[in-house]
């Protein structure tokens, strides 16, 4: 059949062979052996026990009798309970597992939104809560989920660090504020306007190249013209340190780059 069903001739007798198929499967006995089944699935699956020193858990997830949901936070924690419903992670997040991990992408700078997918509760900063700041003496230096917290009392609740591990706290996180923006430049000068004249720069390396006991040999490198020809280099120069005003000295061409003074 297409269909689930439970047709008269399915038996309990014979559910290994009757309840694999669909004729059978709406059985109210396939139901009870899947359900057998998968406890016992879950019971030989391998677990790390998170359980404190000193106290005996088992090596494989169970779901054992003493195992209360009012307790979860510490009984989820023992392999012999961690096959319960209560200890599932259950989260609506697309994508997500039904089982508590750890996966590589999971990151502590990012706990606040990491830490609500199923794939990282698993992790240490998930379970432990990460380093915080107390408000006070009695608040913790990590952050926890201790029991007086209530969401009734969000508001205040989530300012301490012993309760912004819990889950109602992870909506009310406040983010540091954005930085602010880096002051702005100042403008750049607007651009010439056509047929505008620029100075060219001065001259670059200028240097001594011959020295006399009256006479000066200069050499240097022509500037950056800015798109206005050099016609002539004007020389500023004084014989000595207690002469009166400075000699200048015309080159009659802009393509000279060197010249001797007397």
């Amino acid at each position: 059949s297409q269909f689930e069903r439970c047709d008269s001739f399915c038996a309990a007798e014979f559910a290994a062979d009757h309840c694999s198929m669909c004729k059978c499967k709406g059985c109210d006995f396939c139901a009870k052996a899947l359900a057998t089944a998968s406890t016992k699935a879950a019971e030989t699956a391998t677990c790390k026990s998170d359980a404190p020193i000193g106290v005996w858990d088992s090596d494989h997830e169970q779901c054992e009798d003493f195992c209360n949901p009012k307790q979860a936070q510490d009984h989820c924690k023992l392999c012999k309970c961690k096959a319960c419903d209560m200890c599932q992670c259950k989260s609506k997040l697309p994508g997500d597992s039904d089982k508590a991990q750890c996966q590589d992408w999971c990151e502590l700078a990012l706990w606040t939104s990491h830490c609500k997918f199923c794939k990282c509760q698993d992790c240490q900063f998930c379970k432990e809560g990460v380093p915080c700041d107390p408000e006070n003496d009695q608040d913790s230096s990590d952050e926890r989920c201790e029991k007086f917290c209530d969401k009734t009392f969000a508001s205040e609740h989530c300012e301490l660090c012993k309760c912004k591990g819990c889950n109602f706290c992870r909506d009310h996180v406040a983010y540091p504020p954005y930085p602010p923006p880096p002051p702005l430049r100042s403008p750049p000068p607007p651009p010439s306007a056509p047929g505008a004249v620029r100075a060219p720069e001065p001259p670059r390396s200028l240097a001594i190249t011959a020295a006399g006991c009256a006479s000066l040999a200069l050499s240097w490198h022509a500037p950056f013209d800015k798109g206005t020809p050099i016609d002539a280099y004007e020389i500023v120069y004084k014989p000595s340190k207690d002469a009166g005003a400075p000699l200048r000295q015309n080159l009659p061409s802009g393509r000279e780059t060197k010249t001797e003074l007397t």
